[in-house]
């Protein structure tokens, strides 16, 4: 969980929260 919490992975984590989001 931390590494989605990283500057490096924020495109992931928003990537992530667009899928999750729909």
């Amino acid at each position: 969980k931390e590494v989605f919490e990283n500057p490096k992975n924020e495109r992931l984590k928003e990537f992530l929260n667009k899928v999750l989001n729909h």
